[in-house]
């Protein structure tokens, strides 16, 4: 069941980026806010996803809608920690050179430090989109 949650995390972070087609994409948003509300182990998947699209995506060049991920990202920071254990590598790989720019432009790193400090928002899963 995590293992498709995870999978699912993934799969919507890319369709946000334009990189698969959706129909559903406010549906899909909520479901990865819920998922990763209710468990940690999908919450730092989900991070480790974001890191994984943001990093040296050969898409990048071809699909002006990449740079969305940044928005989604915001987003789910806003929302949402990672785990205890993932915190520490997800600031880190905020403050590398290649990701500051974008890190910066959308505040990820005072919405993370928001985040650790104030927890979850539970509420956010019963958002209407």
């Amino acid at each position: 069941l995590i293992a498709r949650k995870v999978t699912a995390c993934f799969e919507t972070i890319q369709k946000y980026m334009g990189q698969r087609n959706t129909s559903r994409m406010p549906q899909r948003i909520k479901e990865l806010i819920a998922d990763a509300l209710g468990t940690e182990q999908v919450r730092t998947n989900c991070y480790i996803s974001f890191i994984k699209q943001c990093t040296e995506n050969p898409d990048a060049e071809k699909n002006e809608k990449i740079p969305r991920v940044w928005e989604l990202l915001a987003l789910c920071l806003s929302i949402f920690p990672p785990s205890e254990d993932f915190e520490d590598y997800l600031e880190a790989w905020l403050r590398k050179p290649s990701v500051k720019e974008n890190g910066d432009k959308h505040h990820l790193r005072g919405l993370l430090r928001s985040a650790v400090y104030s927890g979850a928002d539970t509420k956010a899963a019963s958002i209407s989109m």
